[in-house]
């Protein structure tokens, strides 16, 4: 048996180290696991409380937001643009279906223009319906650039 404080110790670890641990199935089984894949599958299973879909929006001219997506633990399509323009300034995050994407009392929004000063007080976000929720930037189009948009539906 290895006496622990025997071992030197190390500042660095790469995901390409190895953890000394055991099977849970078999009680005797002593393994080596990848750092990298305890990372993943700390983050894969670790419950945050909610769900978000995260965005980066660019609007020009006439054209619905397009997003540049950064996390979609919501499972929202990419396609068709789940972003729609309803009027200059107005757009709205359309999800179709039967379950309730955006549940009352239980979805925030947490929203900014981006690059895009002039407007910093000028943007507001709702929550429609269940499947939708709708931003309105009071100046218009052309407003939104590298926008960030985060919309969480707690548990």
């Amino acid at each position: 048996m290895a006496r622990i404080t025997t071992y030197k110790n190390d500042t660095t670890i790469a995901g390409t180290d190895k953890l000394l641990g055991t099977d849970s199935q078999d009680s005797d089984a002593t393994k080596n696991y990848l750092i990298a894949n305890l990372v993943d599958y700390v983050s894969d299973n670790i419950n945050k409380g909610y769900k978000s879909y995260v965005c980066l929006l660019n609007q020009s001219g006439t054209t619905p937001p397009v997003p540049t997506v950064l996390e979609n633990s919501l499972a929202i399509p990419d396609t068709p643009n789940p972003w729609q323009r309803q009027q200059a300034g107005i757009y709205n995050l359309i999800v179709p279906g039967i379950v309730a994407t955006f549940p009352i009392n239980k979805t925030i929004v947490f929203l900014n223009n981006g690059l895009s000063p002039t407007i910093s007080t000028n943007i507001r976000w709702d929550r429609v319906s269940n499947s939708e929720i709708e931003i309105v930037v009071s100046t218009g189009d052309q407003y939104l650039v590298d926008a960030s948009f985060e919309v969480r539906v707690y548990d």
